[in-house]
């Protein structure tokens, strides 16, 4: 095989997708969207022994350990699926829900407390005090988050005086819901769709059995877009031979000249 010795500069740019490995079967994939940062790392570890014959103390032997790699991603936007990916999560349709009536808040409450209901994505929201003949609240004694299912209390002397606890007619809404550290540990194959950005020559890099560790930071509040690691670790795949063209890791494919 003729090789390219050609030196030329290398900026890659391209479409990252991943693909869930079920009993040894590659699925669908998915599109990870703005991925500025795609980095395989490798490990070669090896042990050494050092001579105790003599004073130089010298290595007299040395051997492989074994060859590990890794890859690293930066993500900077984000889907349903890549949100699960991130946290280890399962996502849940949930229902809209019977309409609660009399749900008891807190006691003791003051202006500047809030209200947190079981439930999100409420509607037909009513507070009511625990008087005799119960009053209702005026709706600009309070703000509602009615998604979050929250009551900021910001007047309770209008209308008043009240008689707590507070207790709230609602009803909840259909949400979708994701649990982090749901999920089961999965393998993927990672595949780069890229392009040399200096020449437009078309590279492909396949990562056979990608296994992702859900952890890190995830950081909700910021000033600037945000971003998120997706680092894991690259099995060997076994359903693959060693002295197949690739191997058992990953592969890079280029054109034929």
């Amino acid at each position: 095989m003729a090789l390219d010795l050609s030196f030329k500069p290398f900026s890659g740019a391209g479409i990252v997708t991943m693909h869930a490995i079920t009993n040894g079967v590659v699925g669908a994939g998915f599109d990870l969207g703005e991925v500025p940062a795609f980095d395989i790392t490798q490990q070669a570890p090896v042990s050494e022994m050092k001579t105790s014959r003599d004073a130089s103390r010298g290595v007299a032997f040395r051997m492989a350990q074994s060859k590990t790699a890794g890859l690293n991603m930066t993500l900077k936007t984000l889907t349903d699926y890549t949100l699960g990916l991130l946290t280890g999560g399962a996502w849940t349709d949930v229902a809209a829900g019977a309409v609660v009536a009399g749900w008891v808040a807190p006691s003791d409450l003051v202006v500047g407390n809030v209200i947190r209901l079981p439930d999100r994505n409420v509607s037909a929201v009513t507070v009511k005090d625990n008087s005799g003949v119960p009053k209702v609240l005026p709706v600009g004694n309070y703000e509602l988050d009615a998604f979050a299912g929250s009551i900021a209390l910001k007047d309770l002397a209008t209308g008043g005086p009240y008689v707590q606890p507070f207790e709230v007619d609602y009803t909840p809404g259909v949400v979708k819901v994701l649990g982090a550290n749901k999920a089961p540990d999965s393998d993927y194959l990672v595949m780069l769709n890229g392009t040399n950005a200096y020449n437009s020559e078309r590279i492909v890099l396949e990562a056979f059995k990608f296994r992702f560790a859900a952890e890190g930071d995830s950081k909700w509040i910021s000033e600037d877009y945000g971003e998120w690691k997706l680092n894991g670790s690259l099995l060997r795949d076994e359903s693959r031979a060693a002295t197949s063209a690739g191997g058992q890791y990953y592969a890079l494919y280029k054109p034929a000249a």
